[in-house]
């Protein structure tokens, strides 16, 4: 019985040890630096700043809005032969970029919510120079 339990104590151990943190196994999810460019107007709340993430294995870059405030905004992806709009319709934008370059300047505009920047660099987190 001292080695049952033994052996489930251990196996519970290893497999929390090991357990991934993110259960739907993004793991190559990395977060991209986005700065304030132009400040908000005063607003009856705060708007919460957008934070973008780039997941490897897909390509994806996640954009997360303010949850109230999302419509305001809109998302330009720039890169050297290309510019793309995108009309915001959700707190939560996932655009592919796999098919882009591997720099893309990222331009989160609004007229009232302020501006951001930020650079996403593909190469740098998939290790291919």
């Amino acid at each position: 019985m001292k080695t049952h339990l033994l052996f489930v104590l251990v196996a519970m151990i290893a497999i929390t040890t090991f357990a991934s943190d993110n259960i739907n196994g993004d793991e190559g999810r990395c977060k991209v630096n986005i700065t304030q460019l132009v400040l908000s107007l005063p607003k009856f709340a705060e708007v919460q700043d957008p934070e973008a993430y780039y997941t490897i294995s897909t390509a994806m870059l996640s954009i997360e809005l303010d949850p109230v405030e999302y419509a305001e905004y809109t998302i330009i992806l720039s890169t050297a032969y290309a510019c793309i709009d995108y009309v915001v319709t959700s707190a939560t934008v996932n655009i592919p970029v796999g098919a882009l370059d591997d720099v893309i300047e990222i331009y989160i505009e609004s007229d009232d919510c302020g501006c951001y920047y930020g650079v996403l660099d593909q190469s740098a987190y998939s290790n291919t120079y």
